[in-house]
């Protein structure tokens, strides 16, 4: 008689090719926590590049703006301010100014789109979790006018120290 086994193994799906894990030279996955919490601010043009590590890690983000308040805001007093060059480049291809038709010819379109008064907030979501528990990734390019005005990069444990992530 003849027998048949079935096997299964568990393969991690691949990233996206839209999933960018780092802006400049700073990356989500590979810093230690003494290379977060920092505001770098180019005095010439007043972009800022906000790195923020919450809960051990758990959550981590990359932000590139202009709104000085925001990053008050979120950072408060605790994060490490800095001056330095910032570039409007965010990948091979695309920069801040560029219109949302060229980053859909470029990487696809968005998972969501959330409408935040006179913004378009394009978010590009992988979730790799498995059993409950993995990573969840969020690209967020902001539009107005059809044009990117910031972008931030999202990397979080699931469950994360705040429960699970809703992007």
């Amino acid at each position: 008689m003849l027998s048949a086994v079935l096997m299964v193994v568990l393969v991690p799906a691949p990233a996206p090719d839209w999933l960018h894990v780092g802006l400049q030279g700073h990356k989500l996955v590979t810093e230690s926590s003494t290379d977060w919490n920092t505001v770098t601010t180019d005095p010439r043009s007043g972009w800022i590049i906000y790195k923020s590590y919450e809960c051990d890690g758990s959550h981590r983000m990359i932000r590139l703006t202009r709104d000085s308040k925001e990053i008050r805001d979120l950072a408060g007093d605790w994060a490490r301010a800095k001056s330095g060059s910032v570039s409007t480049e965010i990948f091979r291809g695309f920069k801040v100014g560029d219109s949302n038709t060229k980053l859909s010819d470029l990487i696809g379109g968005p998972t969501k789109v959330v409408t935040d008064g006179p913004y378009k907030r394009w978010r590009y979501v992988w979730r790799d979790v498995k059993n409950g528990e993995g990573v969840a990734w969020m690209n967020e390019y902001v539009f107005r006018d059809g044009r990117c005005v910031e972008v931030s990069f999202h990397r979080d444990h699931v469950p994360g120290c705040g429960g699970d992530v809703d992007y």
